[in-house]
């Protein structure tokens, strides 16, 4: 019987199979791993190789992020939908480091090795657990910021650039292989980073959708220049000029000639003569486009459908 769960839930019951994912790796998974590895693997430098993936993910999203705003600060440009991309990638690498820093210093959890001023550790002395708020580098294994960094930036892309998910998957193993070899991490640390960085991705990418939607829906209703305005509805937008035209108060047929203002910017006629697509919106959103308007071809007013269906607006872009 399948089980179909609404949105919210569905994010709660991942959260609750990543806590318990946690704990389980905690009690049972963390320190026979560790002991395999320090055994049997640690001598492999390709591990450490592997670990190193992350490294250039920090700076670079500064830099873009810095680049970004200072170009969309100082000129007119705005991000496409790869730009948007990029930067939802860059805002969740260093939303994701930011809050692993806490973290790490919140929970406190020894290391699986002694790497620094000879820190307690599993496989020196046996030191194993969590020790709240203690500070200090050898007391910040929990989460594992290299999965955080790693899956922070995956997780944008898996949602974003859906045909390379085997890449993204691949990148993100690679670093938990290299990490497990290396013995850097508890299973349990690399579990909670994976976590923590698909969380601030779904975070990021859920923030950037509303304010998208927003500019929508307050964009083409102002009164700046190249506002959209729509007719042929119910409910939207104000009618477009009326021209002494076709009855019901459309705009003038002669109004569209190749010479006429609506001509060139309602029916958007090419220097060379022809009319370029005209998009449509349905209920606010465009249309999968564009749509050519074959009356528009022949200098007569865009095809509308009927004024009585309250799902089509025509778009009627303002002259001038």
């Amino acid at each position: 019987m399948a089980i179909d769960l609404n949105p919210a839930r569905r994010r709660l019951a991942l959260f609750a199979s990543c806590l318990a994912a946690i704990g389980i790796a905690v009690a049972f998974v963390d320190r026979p791993v560790s002991t395999w590895s320090h055994a049997v693997l640690r001598g492999f430098p390709l591990f450490n190789e592997l670990t190193h993936i992350v490294d250039p993910l920090m700076p670079a999203a500064a830099a873009v992020l810095a680049v970004a705003g200072l170009t969309a600060a100082f000129s007119r440009w705005r991000p496409g939908e790869t730009g948007l991309t990029l930067i939802a990638c860059c805002l969740s690498e260093e939303v994701a480091y930011a809050i692993k820093e806490q973290l790490k210093w919140a929970f406190g959890r020894t290391w699986p090795e002694t790497w620094t001023n000879g820190n307690p550790s599993w496989i020196a002395n046996g030191a194993y657990g969590f020790h709240f708020f203690h500070g200090g580098e050898g007391w910040a294994s929990f989460p594992s910021g290299h999965m955080t960094m790693i899956s922070a930036v995956a997780a944008v892309l898996w949602v974003r650039a859906r045909g390379w998910r085997w890449l993204w998957a691949a990148l993100v193993a690679l670093v938990a292989v290299g990490l497990v070899g290396s013995d850097y991490h508890f299973v349990g640390d690399m579990i909670a980073g994976t976590c923590l960085g698909s969380g601030c991705a779904a975070g990021v990418l859920a923030l950037l959708a509303h304010v998208a939607e927003g500019g929508r829906k307050s964009g083409p209703a102002g009164a700046g220049a190249g506002a959209r305005r729509s007719c042929g509805r119910p409910g939207g937008g104000p009618a477009p000029p009326r021209g002494g035209g076709r009855a019901g108060g459309g705009v003038a047929r002669r109004g569209f000639g190749p010479g006429s203002r609506w001509g060139r910017r309602g029916a958007a006629w090419r220097p060379g003569g022809g009319p370029t697509p005209v998009r449509i919106e349905v209920d606010g959103a465009r249309l999968p486009g564009p749509i050519l308007p074959s009356a528009a071809a022949r200098g007569q007013p865009p095809a509308r459908r009927s004024q009585s269906s309250a799902s089509w607006k025509t778009v009627w872009l303002p002259p001038g």
